[in-house]
């Protein structure tokens, strides 16, 4: 493979800075084109499960200096950077399903603040803000070719789309009808916000878990589930813990409020009409005036590049969420555009070393990419069904025991996988 232009990635989040960092390291030209004005134009997300099933490839593939600092720099908690615990609990009885920790998990992770996190991935690294994504074009000297919406044009080897599930990379390579048609919003709507709280506020849902908990309730219409995480520690204020909740169901004829007061008042009412305790207090004690965002979810599976056009060049492909847009509810979606960031990477790392031709290396990507990507895209759709399975004779608590079940089933089969290595 000979690289004459570089590596045009399509987008700043995740995945497009994992793989930034990999080409750098390897010495392998990039550019990163990023359509938010700064770094801190938008919000991140609070924070994220960064395991077992990215942690082992970025390992292998980024600077080892950098990587060595991914928890003192990343981490929810700096001085514990591997805290970790889950709890799941009965919303109207305060029932323990579950309680475990990070010293009874034997996969390495690291719950990270995203903003943190990003700005990580993002330290010393080629990118260019302020860059929306117009035209792309393959030209007939093998290369590619990209236009943003100012005006500027760029020529690289490879485009790699990182620009999320509205992709319009991917609705490049698959046409706009095709692609639209395998992206499937979910019947799921979640409201989320975050909120500071003293040691004293605190404390009682510190002794479930300092990281995690996921409360189960409900009413006789349908299931409610409430995610809390401790999304920073900050032990220069007093209100040290910043607190993000997600309070979600199934009910796709839920109004979708365009005010912040409007959506923590709809919030609350679902509280009120569906939790209990703790979990309740999580929710009505958030202040007026917090910003609350109304997540409607998008699913695709990756096979959808399987219906493009069979005789494409293999110049243009995708990672992360514009390959495989999933729900939330098996942690996995960030960790997933990670691992496939590292994956198309050591691609490009054999092409660039050994001579092969960038088309091969990126087939070869996308193979092993939809496979794993569909599996993922289905599994966290059947997790997220499961989550909300709907029990009203118990106000929705009999699934936190079935779910606690099966993240002990994960955590042992872990374990044994571990004695086995």
């Amino acid at each position: 493979m000979t690289v004459d232009k570089p590596v045009l990635i399509i987008g700043g989040g995740l995945s497009g800075l994992a793989l930034g960092n990999i080409l750098q390291h390897h010495g392998i030209p990039y550019k990163i084109f990023e359509r938010d004005t700064s770094p801190d134009m938008r919000s991140q997300g609070w924070s994220i499960s960064v395991r077992d099933l990215c942690l082992g490839p970025l390992e292998d593939t980024i600077d080892p200096a950098k990587f060595a600092t991914l928890g003192s720099t990343s981490a929810v908690n700096p001085a514990m950077p591997r805290e970790y615990d889950i709890a799941l609990v009965g919303a109207h009885t305060g029932t323990i399903f579950l309680k475990t920790s990070a010293a009874k998990n034997p996969s390495p992770m690291y719950r990270v603040n995203r903003r943190r996190f990003r700005a990580w991935l993002m330290d010393g690294l080629d990118i260019e803000w302020n860059k929306k994504l117009s035209e792309l074009r393959e030209t007939e000297h093998g290369n590619v070719s990209v236009t943003f919406e100012d005006g500027t044009q760029t020529e690289g080897c490879l485009v790699v789309g990182a620009d999320g599930w509205r992709s319009r990379v991917c609705e490049h390579i698959v046409g706009k009808d095709t692609f639209w048609k395998a992206t499937r919003p979910s019947a799921l709507r979640a409201l989320t916000a975050a909120r500071r709280m003293t040691e004293e506020e605190f404390a009682p849902f510190g002794e479930l878990s300092r990281t995690v908990t996921m409360y189960f309730g409900g009413n006789k219409e349908r299931s409610y589930r409430l995610f809390t995480c401790v999304a920073d520690v900050d032990p220069t204020r007093e209100d040290k813990y910043l607190v993000q909740w997600l309070l979600s169901c199934f009910d796709d004829t839920a109004p979708v409020h365009a005010s912040n007061t409007e959506r923590l008042a709809q919030a609350k009412a679902w509280s009120d009409s569906s939790l209990e305790g703790l979990a309740a207090a999580m929710v009505n004690g958030t202040p007026e005036g917090t910003e609350v965002t109304h997540l409607i979810i998008h699913e695709r599976s990756p096979r959808v590049l399987e219906e493009a056009d069979p005789g494409r060049s293999h110049r243009v492909t995708v990672i992360g969420d514009a390959a495989h847009a999933m729900t939330p509810y098996r942690g996995e979606g960030g960790n997933h555009a990670i691992r496939g960031a590292a994956e198309l990477g050591k691609k490009l790392i054999d092409a660039y070393q050994e001579n092969m031709r960038i088309e091969e290396a990126v087939a070869a990507y996308e193979k092993d990419m939809i496979k794993r990507g569909d599996e993922a895209v289905q599994a966290s759709h059947f997790s997220a069904e499961l989550f909300h399975r709907p029990s009203p004779e118990d106000g929705g608590e009999a699934m936190g025991r079935i779910f606690a079940e099966r993240i002990s089933g994960r955590i042992q089969n872990a374990s044994e996988r571990k004695k086995v290595q």
